[in-house]
């Protein structure tokens, strides 16, 4: 591509900018040692370093675009939705890596039972840790009925293996496994908050709770927007069927109110007639009679 020259083809122009970065993500999901349990230093190194050379050839495409082009680079890039952040975090520190290469040994003998808290927290209920170990190796896709159970799971695990590596290999080492295990599940720097409630900007599945392996993602290359996106797709039916649901509500609520405000109009005792009015209606009355048979009486004498 002759510098200062937008790509005729933008999908395959940004494409060829992660061909280093492929080779390194397969050799990451057919590693036997798993990111947060001892994998080879100069895997991950060789991971982090084609990373960011694929995302500065990308910010060069860019530059050689004009920017109404810049949405459809970016989607381009939907293989990497949900991961940017957590490699990110992985990659722009150095000091990581480099103090991953000092306990990597240690990682190694504590990550059968680091993999264990895996397979508990995120993997489906009732699998046991096979010789495989967990089946969650380098940017999985986990589903979870709502964003607060995803990241209360993903939070959960990272405590599991910080409590299992700082017995093993001391507090230092446990420093590290947030950053080593965020990357292992997509869109978990959506759980960095405090407040789960705030909403993120993408969201894992909004499944039943269950392991997904994200094979699928990686091999629809664009039509692979898919699986994000129509779950926002379902999000906006969900959302939907709750605004019906609360609208339903209030109407049976404002209907109550109403039929309770018709039952206090129609229980409004009737007012009872004036003592002293009703006595001087009931003379009038008889004095009426009486003068009007006096006048009778009087005709008919004369």
């Amino acid at each position: 591509m002759a510098k200062g020259s937008c790509p005729s083809d933008l999908f395959i122009g940004t494409h060829a900018c992660f061909t280093a970065f492929t080779l390194s993500y397969q050799r990451m999901k057919q590693s036997q040692q798993k990111l947060c349990c001892g994998l080879d230093v100069e895997t991950l190194r060789a991971l982090c370093r084609a990373y960011v050379d694929a995302m500065s050839c990308v910010d060069e495409v860019k530059s050689q675009c004009p920017v109404e082009k810049h949405r459809d680079i970016e989607k381009a890039l939907v293989n990497l939705d949900g991961a940017r952040e957590e490699l990110n975090g992985l990659c722009s520190d150095d000091t990581i890596i480099e103090n991953y290469a000092m306990y990597q040994s240690c990682l190694t003998t504590a990550g059968p039972a680091s993999e264990s808290c895996l397979v508990r927290h995120l993997e489906r209920r009732g699998r046991q840790l096979g010789s495989e170990g967990t089946r969650i190796r380098f940017l999985n896709l986990v589903q979870a009925n709502t964003m607060e159970v995803f990241c209360r799971k993903l939070r959960s695990t990272i405590s599991c293996v910080q409590q299992n590596v700082q017995q093993e290999c001391g507090q230092q080492a446990a420093t590290l496994v947030p950053s080593l295990v965020r990357p292992m599940v997509r869109y978990s720097a959506t759980c960095v908050s405090e407040h789960p409630k705030q909403r993120p900007t993408k969201r894992p599945f909004l499944l039943d709770n269950a392991f997904v392996n994200d094979d699928e993602l990686v091999d629809r290359g664009s039509r692979s927007s898919s699986g994000y996106r129509s779950n926002n797709g379902n999000n906006k039916n969900i959302s939907k069927g709750n605004k019906n649901i609360k609208t339903e509500r209030d109407n049976r609520s404002s209907s109550r109110n109403s039929g309770e405000d018709g039952a206090t109009l129609s229980r409004k005792p009737k007012s009872k007639p004036n003592a002293r009015n009703s006595s001087l209606h009931s003379a009038f009355n008889f004095y009426t009679v009486f003068y009007l048979f006096a006048i009778t009486l009087t005709v008919y004498l004369l």
